[in-house]
Order: C-alpha cells, then structure tokens, then sequence
C-alpha cells in the first residue's frame, strides 16, 4: 500500500519524490555553473559581514552623570569651564552634600542651593543632578552667579 502524504493546501502529493529529485538537479547544476569557490566567497563576505556588524553592537559608550550635567551647561550656554569649577568649590561634585547655615536654612545637592532663598527647589530635585543643574541654569540665567557663596568670597575666578 503506497503511502501518499498531503500538500500545503490539504490535497494528496503523488509527485512529491519528483520535486526532491528536480531541486537537487538543479542545486547540482547551479553549483557547477557558478563554482563552489564563488559559493564559498559570498559565504565569507556575509560572515565578515555579519562579524563587523556584531563587533559594533558591542561598542558602548558610557556616559556618567558629570558628562551629563556637564552637556546641559553647554547646551544652555553656559561657561561650561567655570561651572565645574563652582561645583567642585560648592560640593565637590558629591549630589548628595548639604550644609546647614546658622540662620537655619539647608543648601543642598551638587550646586548647594538655598531652600529658604529658592523655596520653589523641592528636596528631591536638590539631590537629583540633573534636575539640580536645570534649576541651576535658571537661577544663572536670572540672577548670575553671585548666589553662590564660592563666587561671592572669590573662592573661583
């Protein structure tokens, strides 16, 4: 009893053998007409192909939160140079620093700012880089640097 096996759409296939028998013919053939060493050089390409497109998929580049604040200083047009001088001088670049003045007020984060002369700069944006330094363009921007006390005790010039 011959076993028949089913087409795609659901129809018996009697000549399935003959459709293997004319693939491999013709694979036979095209490699005899092309030649295997062509074969064998597009195979090689597509490898180095897929070699140098891997090899930039593992390039990364990092990116710290300095270079971020850093980058909306510049892109803000501020002098980038004498900025990280008054972070450095305010808070030695620690985001989390704060220092209690004897009046009773906080400065606090990276650019130390005053909670009683900025009440409008919540906690958690103090202590947040990024969002330090957004309220701290503002503030220069309006204001200039004479609100931090390293500029007004010469500390940085």
């Amino acid at each position: 009893m011959k076993k028949y096996l089913r087409d795609r759409r659901g129809r018996f296939d009697k000549d399935r053998r003959l459709y293997k028998v004319f693939l491999i013919v013709f694979g036979l053939y095209a490699v005899s007409m092309i030649g295997v060493n062509t074969i064998w050089g597009w195979m090689k390409s597509l490898e180095q192909a897929f070699m140098v497109e891997n090899t930039r998929a593992v390039e990364k580049i990092e990116i710290t939160w300095q270079d971020e604040v850093k980058s909306l200083l510049k892109d803000y047009g501020i002098d980038v140079e004498y900025a990280t001088k008054l972070i450095q001088c305010e808070s030695s670049w620690n985001p989390k620093a704060f220092h209690y003045n004897r009046s009773g007020s906080i400065d606090r984060g990276l650019f130390q700012i005053n909670n009683v002369y900025h009440p409008e700069v919540s906690k958690d944006c103090s202590y947040d880089s990024a969002c330090s330094t957004i309220e701290a363009i503002r503030i220069i921007k309006t204001k200039g640097f004479q609100e931090w006390s390293c500029v007004s005790k010469g500390l940085i010039k």
